[in-house]
């Protein structure tokens, strides 16, 4: 059980091993993120929950950095990575969806931990599913 991030899922037999998760360029910040990692694994394997995208004021989508599944529903790239975010972005305005402009160049410390953040957030009401089994008697 090793071979992948999660081992305690009750899907593990379905989990995609590390080693056959595409290897996509993202952030070098999210490269080795263990958050990040899930998402292109539970991904591909067709285990990731995704939100709606957020919007700006203007109803543009946000789309995060080191993000490669659609989020918007029916579509079969929830499940199949684009390469890149700007396939991503470009994939999304084809679905007739406007998309906020994302500035070039180098992310501030505050970006990376919040998208880093976002990232987490995807686990967080999977793993905290637990009934208590997990208490030891004292």
């Amino acid at each position: 059980m090793a071979n992948h991030l999660h081992a305690s899922c009750p899907c593990a037999s379905e989990i995609v091993p590390i080693g056959k998760i595409p290897r996509l360029p993202a952030p070098i910040f999210l490269a080795t993120n263990p958050a990040y990692l899930r998402y292109l694994q539970d991904g591909v394997a067709g285990h990731l929950s995704l939100p709606a995208y957020d919007q700006t004021p203007n109803g543009e989508v946000i789309v995060y950095p080191g993000e490669v599944f659609c989020r918007l529903p029916n579509c079969e790239h929830r499940r199949i990575p684009l390469a890149e975010i700007r396939n991503l972005r470009d994939h999304i305005r084809r679905h007739g969806v406007m998309v906020a402009w994302a500035p070039s160049g180098r992310v501030s410390q505050t970006t990376m931990n919040a998208v880093i953040t976002w990232y987490e957030a995807l686990f967080i009401s999977q793993g905290s599913g637990d009934n208590g089994d997990d208490q030891q008697d004292e």
